[in-house]
């Protein structure tokens, strides 16, 4: 039957049977698999993390929780001026430049984080209703200004180099540590009840944050190398490369999380909270 269908079609059906039972996947498409999984493991901590501290939380307390996380978020987005991105761009084409460019990265996000904190603090006076603690409202503000830019360097640079596996699981570390913050939460919530549940997961929030800051550094110094520190002139000329892949993600974030923010100012932490609880289900 095989002859026959090979002579019809001119073709050598066994040689082309053989290739498909010994295909394997490619690089691209291993790569593809493991940050899918990632990912995927990412929302579900991502989920169990919102059922935990929204029943903590209460209804109040977690509309002013995701209405200063929306803004601290946004303005994470500028964390580093997108020097991620071109880290990614510049060690992708020459991994042997990478020394550099992780210096390079590190050293614009140290200098961009004052300026953005300070923004981000004088927003928070103007947009964010006045019964917010300022303890959550700085400790959030840390978390995603100051923390959150260094592990997505991480992330980068290990994408940089196509080691898709260890960047899926620098995806996936944040948000474990925020899951184990989480569950603690219910604990330190017993023994501390005189301390507001939404201070208390402040503190933890941004504890897990520099936990998962420092060990994206330690990861990429430890097997891809330590940075070189960049000159004055190296670090303005990748401001103005990195500045139009940030504003791209803020404008994506701005566009998602923002009416929260807005809520709670025009309505009441309540509503917020409400609508924040049910966009999360809807989003997951």
């Amino acid at each position: 039957m095989l002859l026959i269908l090979s002579k019809i079609f001119k073709i050598d059906l066994r040689r082309q049977i053989h290739a498909l039972c010994s295909w394997q996947l490619g690089k691209l498409a291993k790569g593809t698999l493991v940050m899918t999984l990632g990912i995927g493991l990412r929302t579900i901590g991502q989920a169990a993390v919102f059922i935990i501290v929204a029943r903590i939380l209460g209804v109040e307390a977690y509309g002013a929780y995701t209405a200063v996380l929306a803004l601290a978020g946004t303005l994470g987005c500028f964390g580093g001026i997108g020097i991620q991105t071109v880290m990614l761009r510049d060690v992708s084409r020459d991994p042997s430049s990478f020394a550099s460019a992780w210096g390079h990265t590190l050293a614009v996000i140290c200098i961009s984080s004052p300026v953005l904190l300070g923004l981000y603090l004088l927003t928070t006076w103007t947009i964010l209703p006045s019964g917010i603690s300022w303890i959550v409202v700085t400790c959030v503000g840390l978390a995603e200004i100051v923390f959150s830019p260094l592990a997505l360097a991480g992330i980068n640079a290990y994408q940089g180099h196509e080691y898709m596996g260890k960047a899926a699981w620098m995806v996936l570390a944040p948000i474990l540590s925020k899951l184990a913050g989480a569950v603690a939460l219910i604990a330190i919530t017993k023994f501390l009840p005189q301390i507001p549940p939404l201070e208390l997961w402040a503190a933890v929030y941004i504890l897990t944050s520099i936990l998962a800051a420092f060990y994206s550094i330690f990861r990429v110094n430890s097997d891809l190398g330590l940075p070189r520190w960049p000159d004055t002139k190296r670090i303005f000329i990748g401001l103005r490369e990195g500045l139009i892949f940030a504003f791209g993600g803020a404008a994506l974030k701005l566009y998602a999380d923002i009416d929260k923010t807005m809520l709670a100012r025009l309505a009441n932490l309540e509503t917020a909270g409400l609508y924040s609880a049910a966009y999360r289900v809807m989003d997951m």
